[in-house]
């Protein structure tokens, strides 16, 4: 009887660069002396259920801080998952904005009942209206 070979063959797979979607903490606003530099300094937008502030950021990559206090839900599970969603959709629009600026949104107590695809919406809105996304176009997010 011959012997086979049934060793796993290696093969060459082609060589693709992956683009990272990932949410690290260099994408995030963190101190607090930095939400108030942003807060006092920047140029703001309100909707329905949050205030976005927009300002030069400091660093060389677009920078997030996010604030759902207790008044707006006084469950720390319903804010977190307010925050998730935003935290998601700030993930999604990452690549798409236009300069290094740093952004603090503020959420209004109705926020709390908001889906995904209305936060979504209303962020895109928003970030149009402050100038970090680019005009409606096909590449664009919608």
């Amino acid at each position: 009887m011959p012997m086979t070979d049934h060793s796993p063959k290696t093969i060459a797979k082609p060589s693709v660069k992956r683009v990272s979607y990932s949410f690290t903490p260099d994408m995030r606003v963190k101190k607090r002396a930095e939400f108030l530099r942003i807060q006092n300094g920047g140029k703001k937008f309100k909707t329905q259920n949050f205030i976005f502030i927009c300002q030069k950021g400091t660093s060389p990559k677009p920078r997030i801080g996010i604030t759902v206090t207790t008044k707006v839900h006084k469950r720390a599970v319903k804010r977190n998952l307010l925050k998730r969603k935003v935290r998601e959709v700030y993930r999604k629009l990452y690549s798409f904005i236009v300069e290094p600026n740093d952004v603090v949104i503020i959420s209004y107590q109705g926020a709390i009942n908001l889906t995904y695809l209305e936060v979504k919406k209303e962020m895109n809105y928003a970030f149009r209206k402050l100038g970090l996304l680019p005009k409606k176009d096909s590449r664009s997010p919608s």
